[in-house]
């Protein structure tokens, strides 16, 4: 069994690029963020889509949600590290 990932910057990013239209901008993943995105896409294609969330969001402009999630995550860890 996999151990689950850390909740960190790249994870939060990868899922948003999960829930986003896809795109042939910026590079193209490889390594530790291609699994992470693979998995993540499986559970979206066989799980997430069916609770009627089939359509993508639109992924321009998404820095100000990414960097409030990257606070909220920091925020999280620095309580529960307390």
């Amino acid at each position: 069994m996999d151990s689950l990932p850390i909740i960190d910057e790249n994870l939060i990013r990868i899922a948003f690029y999960v829930l986003s239209k896809e795109t042939i901008r910026g590079p193209k993943k490889k390594g530790n963020n291609l699994k992470l995105y693979n998995n993540f896409n499986d559970f979206y294609n066989t799980i997430y889509k069916k609770l009627n969330y089939e359509i993508k969001i639109d992924g321009i402009n998404l820095s100000s949600i990414y960097n409030y999630w990257y606070c909220l995550i920091g925020c999280i860890n620095t309580f529960y590290c307390l």
